[in-house]
């Protein structure tokens, strides 16, 4: 059975460029845009929101902005078509388009980066490791399914903030940015 709601909002999404624009009940202090994920805002339904925990942060991360003011916009991590028409206060992006977006917003637009996982290298790595050994067990070649694209967020961005602890974060190369830590929302 179809949800009408759901599919609804699921074409409003696609006509408006894949893009949800959420509105401060205060005197607007200016614009966010954060790349990360829509899927909480189209299909509200609480297994989707409790299937990951990136969806309460992404909402979380709108929420605070919200509530300080800001208009918030918020697209996939992995839209690749967005071009910023606006000027935004703050960028808040995970690994996948941050190369993309980063560039085209304005100069003053404070860059955070949201590293919810370990470098794209150290990831890419430690999976074609894991395949390499299954493949010399079992004589079986698998295909990546959890490879990041390359990236540069960690050097793009003014600040980071990063899921996980000092394993996590000695993951990435050494730059000279302020990282705040965050507990898992787990």
């Amino acid at each position: 059975m179809i949800n009408l709601p759901y599919f609804f909002r699921q074409i409003v999404h696609r006509l408006n460029g894949r893009v949800v624009h959420l509105k401060p009940q205060s005197k607007l202090r200016g614009n966010v845009l954060i790349s990360y994920t829509t899927l909480p805002y189209l299909d509200r339904r609480q297994i989707v929101l409790d299937a990951h925990t990136n969806r309460w942060e992404c909402m979380q991360i709108a929420r605070t902005f919200l509530e300080h003011g800001y208009a918030v916009d918020i697209i996939d991590h992995d839209n690749m078509r967005f071009v910023p028409k606006k000027n935004y206060a703050y960028f808040v992006g995970a690994h996948t388009n941050f190369d993309h977006i980063a560039p085209l917003l304005n100069s003053d637009c404070i860059k955070i980066f949201h590293g919810a996982t370990c470098h794209w290298k150290f990831l890419n790595d430690a999976e074609q490791a894991r395949l390499d050994a299954i493949e010399e067990r079992r004589g079986v070649r698998l295909a990546p399914i959890r490879a990041l694209g390359h990236n540069h967020a960690i050097e793009l961005c003014d600040v980071a903030i990063m899921l996980g602890n000092d394993a996590t974060l000695s993951t990435y190369p050494k730059v000279n940015k302020r990282i705040e830590h965050i507990p898992l929302s787990t």
